[in-house]
Parts: C-alpha cells; sequence; structure tokens
C-alpha cells in the first residue's frame, strides 16, 4: 500500500495536495495488513497437582512472517458446569497475570488457587495487532486431582512379555532386548481415573536408575528395551539376575501409587562355535554362509548381520531391523545357515554371526 497525508485548515477550499509515502518502512519491512489469527493449536492440559493446572498450546498456523508479532493469549477459565455463553470469567484477583499472557513466545501458563477434583473449562484465546481483537479460542477441560498414594495405583501383572540375546561370535559385540508389559490399576485413587501414566526404572540394590526420560513418564503398558545387555549406565553381565520397577501415577504428577518389580534373568554367556562361518552360496545380490552349532544343538539360536566391508556402522539384522535373518538350532541343526539378501552387485560386504543360549 502507499500511504498520502493532507493538510487542510478552516479554508473551505480543502486540503493541500499532501504527501505521498509510495513504500513505507518500519525498520525496513514495509507493512501489511495483519489478519485475524487461527486458533491455538494443540491445547492440553500438560501439568496437574492438587490445586492448579498448567495449560499449554502451540502457535495459531500462519504463513506470513508479520503475524507471531506482538501475539497475545488470553486465558478463561469456568467450571464446567457454567453456561459457557453466560458463566465464563476471566482469572482476575491474584491471578490477573494469567489472564493475559504477553509475549508472542508465550505458550503455557499455571493457573493456581483451583478446587480440588473440580473440572474447569479452559479457553485460550490469540490476538495480534488486528483491531478485531481476540479469535473463537479453543478449550479443553481439565482440573485439580489428588496424587496416587503410595498404598495404591499399583499396576497388575508385572511380567515379561519378550527377551532376545545374542553375542557375537568375537564375544564383545551384543544385541538383546527386553520388553516388559503391565495392566492399568484396578483401585484408582479418587477421583476414578482412566488414564494413567508409569516410568520405568532399573533397581540394583539401593540404587534406581530410571529407564524412562525424567518427567516424560509412558502411557503405554509396555516398554521395549533394546540395548540389554550393555544397557546404560548400567553394565549388564551374562547370567545376572536384574529387577525393573514400574510406578503408576494419575494425572498428577506429584505422586506416584505402590510400585511394582518383576526379575529380568540375562542369558548366560554363550558357547562358541564348533566351525567359523564360511560361505555356502553366492548370487548377484546374496550372500548364504554356513557355521558350527555348539551342543546341545536345541539350545542355541543365531542370527545373521551384515555391514559394509571396513565400515565402523552398527551391525545391521539385529534386534527389529528390517532385513535380519534369524536362524535357529531349535531343531537339533549342527550346522545353521543363514541367507542375506538385497545386497547390492560389486560391494563387498563383512557378516558376523550372533548366538544365544536358549
Amino acid at each position: 500500500y502507499a500511504f498520502r497525508v493532507q493538510a487542510k485548515n478552516l479554508n473551505v477550499a480543502g486540503y493541500n495536495v499532501g504527501v505521498t509515502m509510495d513504500t513505507p518502512t518500519i525498520n525496513g519491512i514495509e507493512p501489511i495488513p495483519v489478519d485475524q489469527p487461527g486458533r491455538v493449536q494443540e491445547l492440553m492440559v500438560s501439568d496437574t497437582t492438587a490445586s492448579s493446572i498448567t495449560i499449554s498450546w502451540q502457535w495459531p498456523p500462519h504463513p506470513h512472517p508479520f503475524f507471531n508479532m506482538n501475539l497475545q493469549f488470553q486465558v478463561l477459565i469456568a467450571p464446567v458446569s457454567y453456561n459457557m455463553t453466560t458463566g465464563v470469567t476471566t482469572v482476575t484477583g491474584a491471578e490477573t497475570q494469567h489472564a493475559i499472557v504477553q509475549g508472542s513466545l508465550a505458550n503455557t501458563t499455571i493457573i493456581p488457587s483451583l478446587t480440588l477434583d473440580e473440572l474447569y473449562r479452559v479457553t485460550v484465546k490469540a490476538r495480534n495487532n488486528n483491531a478485531r481483537g481476540y479469535e473463537a479460542g479453543a478449550a479443553v477441560v481439565g482440573g485439580p486431582v489428588n496424587a496416587c498414594l503410595n498404598t495404591e495405583c499399583a499396576v497388575r501383572n508385572l511380567r515379561v512379555a519378550a527377551y532376545t540375546g545374542y553375542v557375537g561370535v568375537d564375544t564383545n559385540t551384543y544385541d538383546a532386548s527386553v520388553t516388559i508389559q503391565w495392566d492399568a490399576p484396578s483401585e484408582p485413587s479418587k477421583p476414578p481415573f482412566i488414564d494413567y501414566w508409569y516410568k520405568v526404572e532399573f533397581v540394583t540394590g539401593a540404587t534406581t536408575i530410571a529407564v524412562t526420560t525424567a518427567n516424560l513418564d509412558i502411557t503405554a503398558t509396555n516398554l521395549r528395551m533394546s540395548s540389554l545387555p550393555g544397557f546404560p549406565p548400567i553394565s549388564i553381565t551374562f547370567g545376572t539376575s536384574y529387577v525393573l520397577r514400574v510406578s503408576a501415577r494419575n494425572a498428577n504428577r506429584n505422586g506416584y501409587g505402590l510400585p511394582a518389580e518383576v526379575t529380568v534373568q540375562a542369558y548366560a554367556q554363550p558357547a562358541a562355535l564348533t566351525s567359523a562361518p564360511a560361505v555356502l552360496a553366492l548370487t548377484r545380490t546374496s550372500v548364504s554362509l554356513q557355521w558350527g552349532s555348539p551342543t546341545p544343538y536345541e539350545d542355541h539360536s543365531f542370527k545373521l548381520s551384515w555391514r559394509l566391508a571396513g565400515s565402523s556402522d552398527p551391525w545391521a539384522g539385529l534386534g527389529v531391523t528390517a532385513g535380519g535373518v534369524l536362524v535357529g538350532g531349535a531343531a537339533g541343526v549342527s550346522s545353521p545357515f543363514g541367507t542375506v539378501e538385497g545386497l547390492q552387485e560389486g560391494v563387498s560386504y563383512e557378516f558376523k554371526v550372533f548366538i544365544r543360549s536358549l
């Protein structure tokens, strides 16, 4: 846009010719009208205590670079029993600072001094320099809750759902995982909760070491740890038992319930191969290798892995990596073999056999 300013006094002849600014700029940037903002995104109750809730959101989406300049957010809160058209009240009094969240980088606010076990509807509205004011807003329902007591909220049926463990024939390369699974608590704290969050820990004597990331509990009722043995920061020893602990909480992060524990037995050190891997067959895109199994044959299984020759890349085909070949001696095979397919013609590879004691 171009702008013109014209002046007049009491002379009825009217305005003078004025001054025109064809390319107005502010700090070197040409101003244009700003659209009304859209709604905030991903509005959620991100944390809860017995007297407060934390509301978080993401900025409204908008392609124009000016849009997120000078954004302001208005937070409205009312018990869900109130009529939304007449009963919504802006946070006031001692919590006035939570009514208008200043600054375009704001995306969270704590609303304190709420009533325990009361549900609230919180609406967050955005505005920018557009004089129309705030957009319609997005709403979320939540409220303060009691924390799980240390005598309740225990997970049920904690168990080892799956366990794999292999050691390279040179005995210094590992591939192993343990998957634990559990059921949600059956006797939740009041009010009753459907959703729970869980943390998983290693227990070594009087020390606990977090498996799940601190303050980022999981909602799934299972967890696969894919680098055991060698799970940092614990050095797992073959044949040794380890304890995994699972604790549940409700929406209140301040208290976990009664923990449950399960013991994981690390695999014993496997025996050495009776004969080294040897090429059994070749095609333009595949390699088959064969080796000798320790006795008793039915007590061992194997995994054939590969990588580019001379590289320090991780071995492919381990764990659940696509393309991994698992061949077992469970049927009493003295000379098991495996085939790696999908290789590139003319490229050199190196192979390793991993062995596991069943």
